[in-house]
């Protein structure tokens, strides 16, 4: 191995667990760098397990039903995302979840100014500028 390099997860396939009598896959990785089997929860990708080389593969269902109100609550949680991001247009005053929390979103006119997003304690604040005549 050169200097520098890392050795990736492998992917060692997708699996399917009963968790709370919801059946729920997730991508199997394998890591060489991994020191423990842990938990990833992605809107993109949903669940993933990541296991040391030498990790048994007979114990993750146990880890996994260990975690079911964990791993259940983050895949609703990213489902609402994805569905609030999809079926519903955002509009000043809304509520959206974002790590964990709920922020407004405020939109306010920045005129003959660059269009820009900044968060501001619990609130989106969304500066639209004037659109540029042709």
């Amino acid at each position: 191995m050169t200097r520098g390099s890392r050795r990736q997860p492998i992917i060692v396939g997708e699996r399917e667990a009963t968790l709370e009598g919801q059946t729920v896959s997730y991508i199997l990785k394998r890591s060489p760098r991994a020191n423990y089997a842990r938990l990833e929860v992605r809107s993109e990708t949903g669940l993933t397990v990541v296991i040391p080389e030498r990790y048994e593969a007979a114990q993750i269902p146990s880890l996994l039903r260990k975690k079911s109100r964990w791993i259940l609550s983050k895949l609703a949680e990213y489902d609402q995302v994805h569905i609030l991001s999809h079926e519903k247009e955002v509009k000043s005053g809304d509520t959206i979840p974002y790590l964990g929390r709920d922020l407004e979103v405020v939109t306010e006119q920045a005129h003959g100014k660059a269009d820009n997003v900044k968060l501001e304690q619990r609130r989106l604040v969304v500066s639209l500028g004037s659109p540029k005549a042709k």
